[in-house]
């Protein structure tokens, strides 16, 4: 169970092999409008760096508008002494625990800044269901996500303001579903082989179904939950099988254009067959892991498109994300994107 303290950054237990990371990860679709655009922080203390990402994509009165910003943030080594989950450009502040959250942006591709209010409460993943069998990191590693991570259905009023194009200078409202996630632990991102991560807010639900293999466990691993304003009810599978792109190291995620399908059941007994509508899809971002001599590369597209419940019709919105590793001797050259 996690308390209103988690919210904030964490201090390290020890240090390890592994690097100790602390992530926070938001998101919104406007599918009105046509924009998707997430968040990213990253803190890495071993490093003495925060990582602070900021990606916006869509297609505005004809026009592409993009944010692609990725800063490096001296850090010390205990983030729970920050001050504030800051860069020069990017900032997060947790206005009210597990409620309300502000992230802004103001840099050189214009500025964005974005209210989130969380629609029902936070759902702790060590409160899922334990894969079966054992995890060479031990219990924690039995879970979907092998560290701590906790997540939550959004929504969100921005306003994106553009420094060039037609749209130039321009103050652009956005309105819509979103989601986050705040995980921190000991992580090896090249441990991940592939995972599903789905994100499809209705509009009394939120529906979150979560699917990895990594390396601590010898399988595949299920998790996520149902949120709705009488509580969470957790995940127990999830169907994959019309997954379309498979999960080979030797080639790159292939162009992800048409709707999937996925199956997901809960530990209530319901099963909620939910399609990400990906012919549809208003944005793409890329949140790549690439080693540094650029033989491999985890994989990592967000798309931000309509869902449909296939039981009763409803439309939705949210994020799909996939991601899988690939292995070869020209990896980050291949998966380049413009």
């Amino acid at each position: 169970m996690i308390t209103q303290r988690e919210d904030y950054p964490h201090e390290p237990h020890q240090w390890a092999l592994m690097t100790w990371k602390e992530n926070w990860c938001f998101t919104g679709v406007d599918l009105s409008t046509g924009v998707g655009f997430v968040f990213h922080v990253s803190l890495r203390p071993q490093h003495g760096e925060g990582i602070f990402s900021v990606k916006l994509d869509g297609i505005i009165d004809g026009e592409r508008v993009r944010i692609k910003s990725v800063e490096r943030q001296p850090i010390g080594r205990n983030p729970s002494l920050l001050a504030a989950v800051a860069s020069v450009r990017t900032k997060l502040d947790v206005q009210e625990p597990h409620r309300k959250f502000r992230l802004t942006y103001l840099g050189t591709e214009g500025s964005l800044d974005v209210d989130f209010t969380g629609r029902f409460e936070p759902f702790d993943f060590a409160d899922g269901a334990l894969a079966p069998g054992m995890s060479t990191l031990g219990e924690i590693g039995r879970h979907v996500f092998p560290f701590h991570h906790y997540e939550q259905g959004l929504t969100f009023r921005a306003s994106f303001t553009p420094r060039d194009g037609n749209n130039g200078g321009r103050t652009i409202v956005l309105n819509g579903f979103g989601n986050r996630d705040h995980s921190w632990g000991w992580r090896d991102d090249f441990g991940f082989q592939h995972h599903h991560w789905i994100c499809a807010n209705f509009s009394d639900r939120f529906i979150q179904g979560s699917v990895m293999q990594e390396r601590s466990y010898d399988g595949i691993k299920y998790g996520g939950f149902v949120g709705q304003s009488s509580g969470n009810t957790a995940v127990l599978h999830v169907d994959t099988a019309n997954a379309y792109w498979g999960t080979a190291k030797d080639r790159p995620l292939p162009t992800l254009d048409r709707p999937v399908t996925y199956r997901i059941r809960d530990t209530a007994g319901n099963e909620h067959m939910i399609t990400a509508l990906l012919d549809q899809s208003v944005a793409r971002n890329f949140l790549n892991a690439r080693r540094e001599d650029g033989t491999a590369v985890y994989e990592d597209c967000q798309m931000f498109c309509p869902f449909k419940d296939e039981a009763t019709g409803e439309l939705g919105a949210g994020v799909l994300e996939v991601g899988k590793m690939l292995e070869h001797p020209e990896a980050s050259l291949l998966t380049r994107r413009p």
